[in-house]
């Protein structure tokens, strides 16, 4: 698997609980969106467009987000419990995002609450910085199939198939057509590019503008992200207490490294999956993650 460029190994007697992080590199919390009723499939999933936010009658609410009630709540309670997190005086934000509309719409209702709390938020107003590297399940599908074959023409059909009769019918007729297990072909290609991005944000320090370092200069930085289960699936797998399958919608699971992650060389992470209501119930490991670039 292509992943083996970013081996993890747990300890599995961590000697230090609490990492004394570098001061060049941020705590990164990653959130599931919350429940949805997925608009996002009814005006084609597959179209690289984004929540009209700039609607004059745009609002928070289920009218305009591609969230239930039930979403929007679990995201403000998200919000409070990374409140408790945050060092308010001592900490900037960075929020990040899936393109995806569930995940746009959750760090919509996630940045109200940090700012009406008085967190310091790096981005402009409503204004999440989008990363594709974490975008939604099906947004792999057509990626897997250009990878693992080359006509186009029977790439077409089977797009036409997925996008008109769903998820599982596409890839039920992909796997007719081909021969190949596309799932697993895109859960590998998820979880290689979710190593890739985490990889950019342990080390985003050498990428920000002098002016963002000058305002960072007596503060810590935490990345927050709004994702999918699938994002981090693989990962939990790897780092987490066996029995932990992934992350329920709302659920914060916080990765901090101790310091950059260097080609060739590896940092010890501390990971915490944080549960939605007791939060000593809370999953952790410490584990070591490695970059072996080609």
């Amino acid at each position: 698997m292509e992943t083996s460029k970013y081996p993890i190994s747990k300890i599995e007697k961590p000697t230090i609980k609490e990492l004394k992080q570098e001061s060049n590199v941020p705590i990164i919390d990653i959130i599931r969106h919350g429940e949805t009723k997925r608009k996002q499939d009814h005006f084609g999933f597959h179209k690289a467009t984004l929540l009209n936010i700039n609607n004059p009658d745009f609002k928070l609410s289920t009218g305009h987000l591609d969230l239930d009630e039930e979403g929007i709540t679990n995201i403000e309670a998200s919000a409070q419990q990374l409140i408790d997190l945050i060092d308010i005086e001592n900490e900037v934000v960075l929020l990040v995002s899936s393109p995806a509309w569930r995940a746009h719409s959750s760090a919509l209702v996630l940045e109200r609450i940090l700012r009406e709390k008085g967190v310091d938020i790096l981005n402009a107003e409503r204004k999440p910085k989008f990363s594709k590297a974490i975008n939604q399940h099906s947004s792999f599908f057509e990626k897997s199939l250009e990878k693992y074959h080359t006509d186009n023409k029977t790439i077409e059909q089977i797009m036409e198939h997925y996008i008109n009769n769903g998820y599982k019918e596409g890839l039920k007729r992909s796997k007719e057509t081909l021969g190949i297990d596309i799932l697993e072909k895109m859960q590998e290609a998820e979880n290689l590019n979710f190593q890739i991005f985490l990889r950019h944000m342990n080390n985003i320090y050498h990428w920000l503008r002098s002016k963002t370092l000058e305002k960072l200069k007596e503060k810590k930085l935490r990345i927050v992200v709004l994702a999918h289960e699938e994002t981090t699936r693989g990962f939990i797998e790897e780092t987490m207490p066996t029995g932990t399958l992934f992350q329920e919608n709302g659920q914060i699971l916080e990765i901090i490294p101790q310091s950059e992650l260097l080609a060739g060389d590896g940092v010890v992470t501390n990971v915490k999956l944080y549960p939605k209501k007791d939060r000593n119930l809370q999953k952790q490991g410490q584990v070591k993650r490695g970059f072996n670039p080609e």
